[in-house]
């Protein structure tokens, strides 16, 4: 197996364990929360976050690997600090889900110029395929929770 193949695994599995620090925050922001059209903002973009997890994952097995296989980036070997919010902080806690959901839409938009000719070599077209339209269902997803974040504040 090429490099090339593993390397965009261990990308993908890397923004699997971002996905699921950013639930754990996006679940803390809840408690805490008192506007009702905030919490429900907050709920609709933990869905969409559990979504990304799963196409993440899928794009790993796509691509021959499992999220487990690829330890490196396991949730609790990140060191990514969960969040406090024991007042209400809630322009602090929109400010850091932005800065996050910017992150992840420039972390796959990066990911859908990886040279994905290696990929169709080793695995074939549809593998390939399969894997650039999860990145850009998460680019077009990771864009709307950002305006939806900005109108909020």
């Amino acid at each position: 197996m090429k490099d090339s193949v593993e390397v965009l695994a261990s990308l993908l599995a890397r923004a699997y364990s971002i996905e699921a620090s950013v639930a754990r925050g996006l679940a803390e922001m809840m408690v805490c929360c008192e506007d009702e059209s905030i919490f429900n903002s907050i709920c609709n973009i933990m869905v969409d976050n559990e979504k990304h997890k799963i196409m993440l994952r899928r794009a790993v097995e796509a691509l021959g690997f499992g999220i487990e296989t690829l330890k490196e980036y396991a949730e609790e070997r990140m060191g990514i600090k969960s969040f406090d919010f024991s007042e209400d902080l809630t322009p602090d806690m929109l400010n850091i889900l932005l800065r996050w959901e910017r992150w992840a839409l420039r972390y796959y938009r990066y990911l859908l110029r990886f040279n994905f000719s290696e990929i169709s070599e080793e695995l074939g077209d549809e593998v390939a395929k399969k894997v650039r339209d999860i990145l850009k269902e998460l680019v077009a997803s990771e864009a709307s929770h950002i305006k939806i974040i900005e109108s909020l504040l």
